[in-house]
């Protein structure tokens, strides 16, 4: 599809507005291989994608500011090659850090940049070509992708890297790519006794500053759980009428709450961003555009698994409630009544109120996830995570999914508030409260009532 523009929903516009120099907003994904990916076999294979999937070159059409609605326009082909390829030996973290720093303009497509990290050594001995998902060592090659947000969620990356590795491989995406060229509908307004954000008070706390003056940009700390540590998540979290979800936010709560004691900075309330699918259940995982939904999970002092109780009630009921899209913001500079020209202006109150009202962090969990692309004769896939991004005032994002039975998680990081030997210590943290909830006991009140449903 070429010519005519979809408009903007009040997410693309929010994302779009929030912007800020020094800050992009900025999905990153990360896959790990054991082998070698051929580079002019994958920048074909990124090109066939983008022909295939006509939103994923999707640019932000010229107008003024007195439009309305910013609009996506189609053009017949990409304004640039979106691959790049790192010397032999690049550091990962070097890299990574370079992809989240670098702007990615809407205005040229597409709005996507993908960086082959080609690994200096030859795959590791526990490495073999059956996709079977066997850990292998980490000598094999790293593909990162860093996606606009206001055109892109999680899951429009792993989507359209899925896309990108059946060209790869000569054969056919296993389904019919949706229509994304239609704007999405506009969710029915939230319940009011359930709506996300209805209680701005009291103020959540900052995750407390460990940074070294002066350093600025984006960190980020990937690590992963095996197959026996990840099972143990998922027995605990049917044992406590919960899910792994859930484990994870109240992990991150309990986390936030210890670091800010120890650094003698105020420790509740937490309240965590937690981003919701709204794709259909039938299209989960399908889908080039940003479907996120926004609802807030709050936690004051408590034993864990008194807090994990509430938490697992909390998302029940986020998760039957209509959560408003993009939060707050969008609905203010999202709103098509005033031009945009004048919900420029507004960007700053935002900001203003963003300070005193956002929430402490965000947990972002894709879930389990059906087998992750492959590339015939990179062997196996070894890795695949999620950096959502973690801007101003939170400064600290969550990100996990699971693959092959193993947990993937990564922290991400503004450098103004945790240094990299800090960030790692927040992470080790986090994965300690992780194991102490998958060591809970079976609740004395579970019930079939409260089961039924759960899932990641």
């Amino acid at each position: 599809m070429t010519g005519g523009t979809i408009p903007f929903t009040a997410v693309d516009e929010s994302a779009d507005l929030l912007e800020r120099r020094g800050e992009p907003n900025l999905i990153l994904l990360e896959l790990r291989l054991a082998g070698r990916l051929d580079a002019d076999r994958l920048r074909a294979a990124v090109g066939d994608a983008l022909r295939a999937l006509p939103m994923a070159r999707a640019r932000r059409a010229s107008g003024g500011p007195w439009r309305r609605r910013s609009s996506w326009e189609i053009p017949g082909g990409p304004d640039l090659d979106p691959l790049t390829v790192a010397p032999a030996g690049a550091v990962p973290d070097t890299e990574r850090r370079r992809m989240m720093d670098t702007p990615v303009p809407l205005s040229t497509s597409p709005t996507l940049r993908l960086r082959l990290l080609p690994s200096p050594g030859t795959p590791g001995p526990g490495a073999d070509a059956s996709g079977t998902g066997g850990h292998a060592a980490d000598g094999g090659d790293r593909l990162l992708i860093a996606a606009h947000h206001a055109l892109f969620d999680a899951i429009s990356c792993l989507g359209f890297l899925t896309s990108v590795s059946h060209a790869y491989n000569g054969t056919q995406d296993p389904v019919a790519v949706p229509d994304e060229t239609r704007t999405p509908e506009s969710p029915a307004a939230p319940d009011a006794a359930h709506a996300p954000h209805a209680e701005l008070f009291p103020r959540a706390v900052r995750v407390a500053r460990a940074a070294a003056p002066g350093d600025g940009g984006y960190g980020c700390v990937l690590t992963e759980f095996d197959a026996d540590r990840t099972a143990a998540l998922a027995a605990a979290a049917r044992r406590r009428a919960a899910t792994v979800n859930d484990l994870l936010i109240t992990a991150l709560a309990l986390t936030v709450t210890r670091w800010n004691a120890a650094h003698r900075r105020p420790s509740t309330p937490v309240r965590i961003t937690m981003p919701i699918n709204a794709r259909a259940a039938d299209r989960r995982f399908d889908g080039i555009r940003n479907h996120s939904r926004l609802t807030s999970i709050s936690s004051a002092a408590g034993e864990p698994a008194e807090l994990l109780a509430s938490v697992a009630d909390q998302t029940r009921r986020a998760k039957r409630t209509a959560a408003p899209a993009g939060g707050p913001a969008a609905q203010v500079l999202g709103s098509p009544a005033l031009p945009r020209g004048l919900r420029r202006t507004l960007v700053g109150p935002v900001r203003a109120a963003a300070r005193l009202l956002a929430d402490t962090t965000m947990l972002s969990n894709l879930g389990r996830l059906p087998d992750p692309p492959a590339f015939d004769g990179a062997g196996n896939t070894t890795g695949l995570w999620l950096a959502a991004p973690a801007p101003m005032p939170r400064g600290l994002s969550v990100s996990a999914l699971t693959v092959f039975g193993r947990l993937h998680l990564a922290v991400r990081h503004r450098y103004a508030v945790l240094g990299a030997p800090a960030a790692a210590a927040f992470t080790a943290a986090f994965t300690e409260a992780l194991d102490e909830l998958a060591a809970l006991p079976a609740s004395s009140h579970l019930s079939a009532h409260a089961t039924e449903g759960r899932s990641q």
